[in-house]
């Protein structure tokens, strides 16, 4: 045997010498594989597979005609999986409030992205400089506090101090838009804001929708308010938020093109279509995971096509290698930059494409909120001296940025939710008289009619006789299994088929 072969069949469980080629007699024993890691092998070659196709797709752009039709493809597509673009309705934007600081104001807004879906936002205006402003929306990461975050407030107050008019607002399931409440109404009862976001957009996928399309369409509604602010330069617009406000930032990126700027932070930028998938890979958020996105050729790096070559900055943790994302998190990352480094020199502005690290954790520490400023100041203010400190900040209390005088839009609004959206969209589904190929549409696989399970070793036990085996699900992905043989068998009884959540081995 190869030392390759040697290690893959250690890795399998199963003792060399079973197998043709291997030392000695065959293992007289009962050849189990290693069950566990057949179906994530099968995901990792799967995901290969994306990858050269992918890699096929990235190497044909080759010049500027290539480049646009693949934008106009990504951004086609991206609304294809996430739902389909919803309609503009009336935002009905209020204001509910505001407040003086040294520097800048703030004023309560809330807005409907969607009928009875209420946003609420801050808007910070800069108090000093002169309007127009360039505008920037401010995309939160998973904070359970949304907007209030005290790093989120940070750089949304620096930049209102350094002359932009900023739009900080509550994504869903954060902040004063918690859709699953403890008894305090204003605290989630499950584990995080990704479940705010995920046990929602699992329902959404039952009803045809996407928790990916609910909110990439709150931040076009919101750049909606910004640009159309009286104070406001609309051709001078920026997107900018860390984490999930990160990645959030490239979902705008990819739709909406009234963006001039772009300086996503921390985003979850791994691919699944990438070398050394590492299964289960980035899965995260539900708004973050695009439906069948890696089999065509698409994944999240090619959200920020459609932007190119307009200024964008990437910043990222060196420390999200492993211990937020995955660990491709950084390799892939820098791969897929250097491909997009590629088209915006075929567009002609490779100055328009920045990388920043950080050694620091997850988050938008000073260095990172710094590189935002002066970015943003450059491609928006065309200031060429570098901001070398932060605008004094402050960070307030929660119930002082509060919209609501009980911090929950829906209690106070009585407002919609995502689960009362999904049961309205569901009831309005019609049963066709001819049901689709279900099989065609979920994409399965079916089994061979020949598919026969493989006996692997029988043991006698006190009431019946025991038998392994194990059935070929798909390529290279095996179902261990147990066949209770009666020690008296009666074809007339019914034979049982049981599965237990906890495995075969559960007792």
């Amino acid at each position: 045997m190869t030392r390759r072969q040697l290690l893959e069949t250690i890795l399998a469980g199963v003792p060399a010498s079973a197998f043709p080629g291997g030392a000695g007699r065959p293992y007289p024993g009962v050849p189990y594989r290693h069950y566990s890691r057949c179906l994530p092998e099968y995901l990792a070659q799967l995901a290969a597979r994306a990858y050269e196709r992918r890699n096929r797709q990235i190497a044909a752009l080759t010049s500027a005609e290539a480049v646009r039709e693949r934008q106009a493809w990504v951004r086609r597509t991206f609304w294809q999986m996430a739902g389909g673009m919803p309609e503009r309705t009336p935002l009905n934007l209020r204001t509910l409030g505001a407040f003086e600081r040294p520097g800048y104001r703030v004023e309560k807004l809330v807005y409907e992205s969607q009928p009875g879906l209420f946003i609420p936002a801050n808007l910070y205006i800069p108090a000093q400089a002169k309007p127009p402003f360039p505008g920037v929306l401010f995309q939160m990461g998973h904070a359970l506090n949304g907007k209030a975050s005290p790093l989120y407030q940070k750089c949304c107050q620096g930049l209102a101090q350094l002359g932009f008019l900023v739009l900080a607002f509550d994504p869903i399931g954060q902040g004063e838009r918690v859709y699953y409440p403890d008894a305090s109404g204003t605290r989630t009862r499950l584990g995080s804001a990704d479940d705010e976001h995920s046990v929602a957009g699992a329902q959404m996928l039952l009803a045809g929708d996407t928790s990916s399309r609910l909110q990439v369409w709150d931040a076009v509604r919101s750049l909606d308010v910004l640009a159309s602010h009286p104070l406001v330069n609309p051709t001078r617009l920026a997107s900018a938020g860390n984490s999930g406000g990160g990645t959030l930032t490239m979902l705008l990126a990819a739709v909406d093109d009234r963006l001039a700027v772009a300086a996503p932070s921390c985003p979850n930028t791994e691919n699944f279509a990438c070398a050394g998938f590492n299964p289960p890979g980035s899965t995260d958020d539900a708004e973050q995971n695009l439906l069948n996105a890696a089999p065509l050729g698409l994944d999240r790096w090619d959200l920020l096509y459609p932007f190119a070559p307009k200024p964008l900055l990437i910043l990222v943790s060196a420390r999200d290698f492993f211990g937020t994302y995955s660990p491709n998190y950084l390799a892939s990352g820098w791969e897929e930059f250097e491909k997009l480094e590629g088209v915006y020199r075929i567009l002609g502005r490779p100055d328009r494409l920045a990388w920043f690290d950080t050694p620091l954790p997850h988050g938008l520490e000073y260095a990172m909120r710094l590189e935002i400023y002066n970015w943003l100041a450059r491609w928006l203010q065309d200031r060429t001296e570098r901001i070398t400190a932060e605008p004094p900040v402050r960070p307030e209390e929660d119930r002082t940025l509060w919209v609501t005088p009980n911090g929950s839009v829906v209690r106070h609004f009585r407002g919609e939710t995502p689960f009362t959206m999904t049961r309205r969209r569901a009831a309005a589904i019609v049963t066709p008289e001819k049901l689709p190929d279900l099989v065609s549409l979920l994409g399965i696989d079916l089994p061979p009619p020949e598919l026969a399970a493989k006996s692997l070793g029988r043991a006698p036990s006190a009431l019946a006789d025991v038998e392994a085996v194990e059935i070929a699900a798909a390529e290279q992905v095996w179902l261990p299994a147990w066949i209770f043989h009666p020690r008296s068998p009666d074809p007339s009884k019914p034979a049982v088929l049981v599965l237990e959540p906890s495995g075969r081995t559960a007792s």
